[in-house]
């Protein structure tokens, strides 16, 4: 089945230690779901920081971080149905908020 990129988002989520958890969150419409209630699919994203140590830099110590996207198995592929692709992303950030243990 086909699926258009409707909205995309990003946002926080304050972990218990301080840190935070950056998400972003892609809003895809199931093509052809444009009956009363339409149907959406999240593609959702968490920014990881990894800590590198090139081995030219280990005599100084030099560490470097690099963050990238990694698909977050615990909520990628979420599917609502909801009247707009914003009432969608809506939905998917309470979930994850949920999850996280976090009131909005």
């Amino acid at each position: 089945m086909i699926s258009i990129l409707r909205t995309t988002a990003e946002f926080s989520v304050e972990a218990g230690d301080g840190d935070n958890l950056n998400f972003r969150v892609e809003i895809f419409e199931f093509e052809g779901s444009r009956a009363e209630q339409p149907k959406f699919r999240a593609r959702v994203w968490r920014y990881e920081t990894f800590r590198l140590l090139p081995l030219n830099a280990v005599a100084r110590g030099e560490m470097f971080d690099h963050t990238c996207l990694v698909l977050d198995d615990m909520f990628d592929g979420l599917e609502v149905t909801a009247s707009t692709p914003e009432d969608a992303l809506r939905l998917c950030r309470t979930k994850i908020l949920t999850q996280c243990g976090v009131v909005d």
